[in-house]
């Protein structure tokens, strides 16, 4: 099993980092072997964020096969996207931190959905609509607030990332709520850890 395990959180020691730790530790455990023998991507959004997306980037993303006129920029940052795209489609379960910034995602997490979002690539439309194609992916979304709760009305940020990764073709997403409603931080990450665990034992079980 690989993970992809991807932080976006601009604290160090935040709670979304505390549990997609804790997260990653588990499947390792669940699996039969430990951190440093599984085979973890670790993608940290916030410590070393992407290039935002220029206008001259986001069309070459959707013309390059038919264009040679691009610059030694754009070549260098559709690799990045490559890259990025290869990680997320050869992880079997993705571990992501979402923290709660202003009631949406952190720009920095919104970099990396615009850099691995891509028509042809990890989606595409059909007949049937749109398709997504990163394969057999199960992905779970540690969701943390600083009191707004999760999936409540303001909540425009598990939201997001759960609909982004459905359109991406997801097979399953499990949303972790550590979100701050729920009281002190101790009792919040308590009740998270908790919530993973058992989100885990069903998982294995199933």
């Amino acid at each position: 099993m690989r993970i992809l395990k991807i932080d976006a959180s601009a604290n160090p020691n935040g709670n979304s980092r505390v549990l997609t730790q804790y997260l990653v530790e588990n499947l390792a455990e669940q699996h039969g072997s430990n951190q440093n023998s599984a085979e973890i991507i670790i993608r940290d959004v916030a410590s070393d964020p992407l290039p935002t997306m220029s206008a001259e980037t986001l069309m070459a993303f959707y013309t390059y096969s038919e264009r040679n006129d691009v610059s030694e920029d754009v070549k260098h940052h559709l690799a990045l996207s490559e890259k990025l795209i290869e990680e997320l489609k050869s992880a079997d379960v993705v571990v992501l931190g979402v923290p709660m910034y202003n009631f949406g995602i952190p720009a920095h997490l919104r970099n990396w959905i615009d850099h691995v979002a891509r028509q042809g690539v990890t989606f595409r439309y059909g007949e049937n609509g749109p398709e997504g194609l990163i394969g057999s992916t199960r992905v779970y979304l540690v969701a943390t607030s600083g009191g707004t709760p999760i999936g409540g009305a303001a909540d425009h940020s598990s939201t997001h990332a759960t609909q982004v990764f459905g359109f991406l073709g997801a097979t399953q997403i499990e949303v972790i709520d550590a979100g701050g409603s729920k009281g002190a931080p101790d009792v919040v990450i308590a009740a998270a850890k908790t919530q993973i665990d058992e989100t885990l034992q069903l998982a294995q079980s199933a």
